[in-house]
């Protein structure tokens, strides 16, 4: 039987492969290869991610949200994690009228490893709603980005450091990184069609997005070829009012970037259990399902609860690997926690044009 130091010893050089392994994986990933876009399992509730077309598409007059996910946490090993802050707003005349513009603020923010290997990026959104006819509208979005990548090599470790089996920290690592940051700019188009069926819950989005339309170069070094691939992206989005007070909820979204695939189904239950103004309350239960390759060559499975009070609307779901991905992340998955606040203004009608006056 193995004796408890060498079994330690063990577990401690497997970690140092799975560092090294991690790293080479991710710096190939950001610096040579055509990178997937950063994701969320909650999409439905990442609205301005998941497309311009979508900004000020809600029933109230502000949105506030925000999303945070961790993924591949194993022993601190692969920490990735992935956050997201968003705001939308819309401008009418003077008048509320069915047609209107709207815009919007997206700061999404990425960082994976012990190379601290990241993604800033800041979005601004801008959009036009047209009513075609009763209960359907259509939307174009377009959406203005910056963003930063940039790694760091504080808390790595290079072949030239080691001694033998010792490492020394002091020594040079042998590599020469003259830039760690890139900065680049892109801008994407979308479209969106909502029908919401008069008096009742029953609602639809159905939208196309184009991303990265000019192809921006995101290499560290500026080298030729090394650009970001453009994204297409199709979704839907929708709640079937089936009785008083029981919603079905489906999801499905369809994104394509370089030799990257991602498609998302997503069902669920929200049951209400308040209606009355200023005092709604709701619960949702659901689970969608994650494929890249082929509808039975499954990703992961992504079970997902939430509550709306008042408004306010809080998601939590957890990322369950079944790919063969699930030796890389040690059989964990990713949680994901959304929030989103909706402020609606009060309408004020004109009672009483010329009021008289009482002495």
């Amino acid at each position: 039987m193995k004796s408890d130091k060498t079994t330690t010893m063990n577990i401690s050089n497997l970690t140092k492969l799975m560092k090294a392994i991690t790293f080479i994986f991710l710096f190939v990933s950001f610096s040579n290869l055509n990178a997937q876009d950063i994701h969320f399992a909650q999409y439905w509730n990442t609205p301005l991610h998941v497309s311009p077309a979508l900004t000020g598409s809600f029933d109230g007059d502000t949105r506030f949200h925000g999303s945070l996910r961790d993924q591949w946490y194993l022993d601190q090993i692969v920490p990735w994690r992935t956050a997201l802050a968003a705001v939308d707003t819309k401008f009418y005349g003077k008048k509320k009228s069915t047609s209107f513009f709207a815009a919007g603020a997206l700061l999404n923010y990425d960082k994976a490893g012990d190379s601290k290997m990241g993604t800033l990026q800041l979005s601004l959104n801008g959009s036009y709603t047209r009513q075609m006819a009763r209960n359907h509208f259509l939307t174009i979005g377009v959406q203005l980005s910056g963003n930063q990548r940039s790694f760091k090599t504080d808390d790595l470790t290079f072949d030239n450091q080691y001694k033998g089996d010792i490492l020394d920290p002091t020594s040079a690592s042998g590599e020469n990184f003259i830039n760690k940051s890139k900065l680049y700019g892109d801008f994407s188009v979308a479209g969106n069609y909502h029908f919401r069926k008069k008096r009742s819950r029953t609602n639809l989005n159905v939208g196309v997005g184009l991303f990265h339309i000019n192809t921006p170069n995101k290499s560290f070094w500026d080298e030729q070829g090394v650009n970001l691939e453009r994204k297409f992206n199709w979704y839907g989005m929708g709640a079937i009012q089936l009785a008083d007070k029981v919603d079905l909820l489906a999801h499905v979204l369809g994104q394509y970037q370089g030799t990257h695939t991602e498609h998302v189904l997503g069902l669920a239950g929200k049951l209400h259990l308040d209606e009355r103004k200023t005092r709604e309350k709701a619960v949702w239960l659901g689970l969608m399902y994650r494929f890249n390759d082929g509808f039975f060559a499954g990703e992961s499975l992504i079970p997902n609860i939430g509550l709306n009070n008042r408004a306010w609307q809080f998601g939590l779901s957890y990322d369950i690997t079944i790919s063969d991905g699930t030796l890389l992340s040690g059989g964990f998955g990713g949680p994901e926690f959304s929030v989103i606040y909706i402020i609606k203004k009060a309408i004020v009608e004109d009672f009483c044009p010329t009021c008289p006056v009482y002495l």
